[in-house]
């Protein structure tokens, strides 16, 4: 019995797997993030031409090799489309590595619990999210906090004498739509400035 694949549906699957690979590389050209379009674009290459060397091989072979290959390549694209994002603009991440030299200090996230659990999950030191500028007087020694710009007036800086390491423009949600992720990327997401303080206990 011949179980070769026919050539009808050959090509409709031919067709499939060619959808696959253009949307990971119109995706890429459309983000225009320089790691992201040149690592699919040798991964597209590199495909093309194992694709032109096996053209000889029978149908059953190259539809399956060639349906793992567009898989692949979608599934690097968008795991590199995430991290991209997310270590730029992620604010636990960017807290760990700019607070990872005092990984002992408690830090607290003011107003973002999502952010703090996030936080919790990634740094070594203790992380509370608080919710009013009263419940950081009850905080004893030095520590870290990490507030919305908008918000820092409230924390009455000049009396709680503290001192501002950073100002990113970060997000606060991260999860959403596809298109967010992508906006992200490119750099055009909804971003807000985050404040990155230190109390020094007198």
């Amino acid at each position: 019995i011949n179980s070769e694949l026919n050539r009808p549906i050959f090509m409709i699957q031919m067709g499939l797997i060619g959808i696959l690979f253009l949307l990971a590389v119109g995706l890429s050209i459309y983000v225009m993030n320089f790691t992201l379009l040149a690592t699919i674009a040798v991964i597209f290459m590199g495909s093309l031409y194992y694709g032109y060397s096996t053209i000889a091989e029978p149908r059953n072979f190259r539809a399956i090799i060639y349906s793992v290959l567009a898989i692949d390549i979608l599934y690097i694209f968008m795991s590199l489309l995430t991290f991209l994002a997310f270590t730029q603009y992620s604010i636990a991440y960017n807290a760990v590595k700019l607070l990872g030299k005092q990984s002992g200090m408690p830090v607290y996230v003011y107003q973002m619990p999502e952010v703090a659990r996030e936080l919790a999950l990634y740094s070594k030191a203790p992380c509370y999210e608080v919710a009013s500028a009263e419940s950081l007087t009850q905080a004893k020694g030095n520590f870290s906090i990490l507030v919305k710009h908008d918000q820092l007036q409230q924390l009455h800086m000049e009396s709680m004498h503290l001192r501002l390491l950073s100002e990113m423009q970060l997000v606060v949600h991260k999860t959403g739509t596809f298109n967010k992720l992508l906006q992200l990327a490119k750099g055009n997401g909804s971003l807000e400035n985050i404040d990155f303080l230190q109390y020094s206990a007198p």
